[in-house]
């Protein structure tokens, strides 16, 4: 599996490649990302035209590719179909999923502590404490208790 670090770099190199590269990648997400708006709403192209106020082979000739969006042709198809974040940009994706995997990181990072810290307080909670004497344990012997304490960071 490749790290954050080689997606990243690769899309960067992809991105630099050229600006008509980049374009038609973005253009090509846009017409999926309106595709799968439009599946989710339930409507067809016909519809959509009719909501934009444009000639359904105008729309067509765009969601093929044919034909580029200019920006207020994008924003009307994100209004119609009730979607803001219509189009995302490759770059910042890559961006944001490092963000979202640090995240769901420290997330995890953290559970781990608290079970360390609960598993360290239940062993302690096992013993009985007197103030200015040496833990003792209930029903186990010296070693048991030796091995066990043997591991607590000091």
């Amino acid at each position: 599996m490749k790290s954050t670090k080689e997606i990243m770099d690769r899309a960067a190199k992809r991105a630099k490649s050229s600006p008509e590269a980049l374009y038609r990648r973005m253009l090509n997400r846009l017409i999926q990302s309106v595709e799968v708006a439009m599946k989710i709403k339930g409507i067809n192209q016909s519809e959509l035209a009719e909501k934009i106020n444009m000639p359904q082979p105008q729309l067509s000739a765009i969601l093929s590719g044919k034909n580029s969006p200019t920006l207020g042709t994008i924003a009307r198809i994100a209004f119609a179909l009730e979607d803001e974040y219509l189009v995302r940009f490759p770059l910042h994706e890559q961006k944001i999923a490092e963000l979202e995997m640090r995240k769901r990181q420290a997330v995890q990072l953290e559970h781990f502590l608290v079970e360390e810290a609960h598993s360290n307080n239940a062993s302690v909670a096992r013993m009985k404490v007197s103030e200015g004497s040496v833990p003792q344990a209930k029903d186990r012997s010296k070693r048991s208790l030796q091995n066990e304490t043997s591991s607590w960071p000091l």
